[in-house]
C-alpha cells in the first residue's frame, strides 16, 4: 500500500514538530518568569508530563499517512524522543492495525525508546510477522536487520518466524548483513 504525502501534510507535520521546542521553552520558562515577577506558586503537572501532553495533542489531529511521516521525522530529527514515534505509530494502528510494517516500526521504536529489546518490542515484532509473514524485499531486509541487531534478546518464539523469513533472503546477503541469523540457520537452531 502506497501513501502519497502532499506538500500540505508535510508542511503541517513540519509546523507541528517546529512548535514543540517553542512550547517546551515556554513551559520551562513559565515558573522562572512567574517567580521573577513575584507571582504566587502554581502547582500542576510536571514539565515533562505537560510537554508530552502538548505533543500528543498535536499528533491527535494527523491523518494516517501524516502519522507515519511524523514517526519517520521523529526517528530522524529527534531520535531521543522515540516515545513520540511510539505514540504516532500506535495512533496509526488505530486506523489500520493489519499493517505488518507499522508493527515492525513500532518494535523498533520500543527498542529505541528503551535502549534495548523489551516485551513491547517483542509483541510488536510478533504482530508484524503475524500480519505480514512474508514481505517485499526491501522491508524483509530491514526487518531481518532489526532482528539481527537484537538477536540475542529475541525470545525463541519469535526466532522461528525470523528464520522462516531469512530463508527467503539470498545466502550471500544473510552472511554479510545477518551473520547471527545465518549461524542459527546453519546449525538448525530455533526454527
Amino acid at each position: 500500500m502506497v501513501f502519497r504525502v502532499t506538500s500540505s501534510s508535510s508542511a503541517k507535520i513540519s509546523r507541528a514538530l517546529m512548535v514543540l521546542p517553542v512550547l517546551l521553552l515556554a513551559v520551562l520558562m513559565a515558573p522562572t518568569t512567574l517567580s521573577f515577577m513575584g507571582a504566587a506558586r502554581i502547582s500542576g503537572p510536571s514539565h515533562v508530563a505537560l510537554q508530552q501532553q502538548l505533543e500528543e495533542e498535536m499528533l491527535q489531529n494527523l491523518t494516517y499517512s501524516e502519522l507515519l511521516e511524523a514517526a519517520d521525522q521523529v526517528f530522524y530529527a529527534l531520535p531521543e524522543r522515540a516515545d513520540l514515534a511510539i505514540f504516532a505509530l500506535q495512533r496509526s494502528l488505530e486506523f489500520e492495525n493489519r499493517d505488518g510494517a507499522i508493527w515492525a516500526r513500532l518494535a523498533y521504536a520500543h527498542a529505541a525508546n528503551s535502549e534495548g529489546w523489551t516485551d513491547d518490542a517483542s509483541h510488536a515484532l510478533a504482530e508484524s510477522y503475524l500480519r505480514m509473514p512474508y514481505a517485499d524485499r526491501e522491508f524483509m531486509f530491514w526487518r531481518l536487520r532489526l532482528a539481527e541487531f537484537y538477536w540475542r534478546d529475541l525470545p525463541d518464539s519469535l526466532k522461528g518466524p525470523v528464520l522462516r523469513e531469512a530463508r527467503l533472503a539470498p545466502a550471500p546477503w544473510r552472511r554479510t548483513y545477518t551473520p547471527a541469523i545465518q549461524a542459527s540457520l546453519d546449525d538448525g537452531s530455533a526454527g
